[in-house]
């Protein structure tokens, strides 16, 4: 039997930051996550990929061909593939938006 690992750039609706030291944190916050509201609990980030990259396409795409390069299975969260943005005032989960198709 084979196995491989799954590569995903974000997980759920949820960027872990926990285990980084609070110096690693911050820089990662001041990058993808600098408003209170972007942030979870003072140690992740929640946050969808296109909204992270400040949707520049170029990145995007160069994020996207650097995960489809690694060994494994390569994981794109539902939304993602359309460059679904964050909407704090939509409903879903923590106000991520869930089917939320816009820019708010």
């Amino acid at each position: 039997m084979t196995f491989q690992w799954g590569m995903f750039l974000r997980n759920n609706d949820e960027l872990d930051l926990g285990r980084l030291t609070r110096t690693q944190r911050e820089t990662v916050f001041a990058a993808f996550g600098p408003e209170p509201t972007m942030q979870l609990y003072q140690r992740g980030i929640r946050r969808r990929l296109a909204p992270m990259l400040d949707g520049d396409r170029r990145r995007i795409e160069m994020a996207y061909s650097l995960m489809f390069t690694l060994p494994g299975a390569a994981v794109i969260r539902y939304g993602d593939e359309l460059g679904t943005a964050c909407c704090s005032k939509a409903t879903g989960i923590d106000g991520t938006g869930w089917g939320v198709w816009i820019t708010c």
